[in-house]
């Protein structure tokens, strides 16, 4: 008898701490997430895929339904992606750069991507905002032994982001370039922005 009593006090230690464990993650409340990242597919045709999910804790559950509105840059009609999408079982919903939006695309190197979203209450006026840098560099490598120079230009329009306001502005200031084949191997300039 004194050795179950040994055992019994432990066992319900072991439960108390278990089932209170439970119950704090359980009266953790809900948060929404709603992210926007950027793919290319093939290198050339632009998407982006955003996932809705609710975090508890440490637990992430994916949301279907919730209705989407993807934008390129600013949130208005001419720069609207999609106005329907929707996720799916997996919380992920894909949107395609429509040909409406091609030249505004490949004007800039510097684009953001906008989602909103509805139709599911958790969700009801979320926004998710990624921004995201295109390379324009294309270069034709040497040959073993070979040598070449490659000569681009810079541009202010190259330099600008999103401040805290949204607004698409550059800022004056020193910058560097850094281009090599290894972070070990890095040849670098400077320029000045005014």
């Amino acid at each position: 008898m004194k050795r179950l009593n040994n055992y019994r006090i432990p066992s319900l230690l072991a439960a108390f701490i278990i089932s209170s464990a439970a119950y704090t993650q359980d009266s953790i409340a809900k948060q929404p997430l709603l992210d926007v990242m950027y793919f290319s597919y093939n290198n050339n045709i632009p998407y982006v895929q955003v996932m809705a999910r609710l975090k508890q804790g440490r637990r992430f559950e994916p949301i279907k339904g919730v209705t989407l509105k993807v934008y390129l840059d600013s949130i208005s009609s001419s720069s609207l992606m999609t106005d329907n999408a929707v996720t799916d079982e997996t919380g992920k919903a894909d949107v395609a750069m429509p040909p409406s939006l091609q030249k505004e695309w490949n004007a800039y190197s510097k684009h953001q991507f906008i989602a909103e979203a509805s139709g599911v209450k958790e969700f009801e006026g979320q926004k998710a905002v990624t921004e995201i840098t295109k390379a324009r560099l294309l270069i034709d490598t040497a040959t073993a032994g070979e040598t070449k120079n490659i000569n681009f230009t810079i541009d202010e329009k190259m330099l600008r982001f999103y401040n805290e306001d949204l607004q698409y502005i550059s800022e004056p200031g020193d910058f560097n370039v850094m281009i090599g084949g290894s972070s070990n191997a890095v040849k670098e300039s400077a320029f000045v922005l005014q």
